[in-house]
């Protein structure tokens, strides 16, 4: 289905539902995607290339330490 024929589908049950039935709907559609969603577990080489990774961005300085994210969280916004 097309974004523009769900973007009118949208639309026109917010035009004709209450907001009662909009929020049964949205649960429902929202347990309906859960359902399908199947979770598979990472095999050991996702695994060891996540593990690659994340020490890759260490040894480049790309990642934050502890005192670093709680300095950045203390000190105002200078934005």
């Amino acid at each position: 289905m097309s974004i523009s024929a769900l973007t009118n589908l949208r639309d026109y049950l917010i035009g004709t539902l209450s907001k009662e039935d909009m929020a049964w709907l949205s649960l429902e559609l929202a347990g309906h995607v859960r359902e399908e969603e199947e979770l598979k577990p990472y095999t050991k080489e996702e695994l060891n290339d996540m593990i690659d990774e994340s020490e890759r961005q260490i040894a480049i300085g790309e990642v934050y330490d502890f005192d670093e994210v709680l300095c950045e969280i203390e000190q105002p916004s200078q934005a």
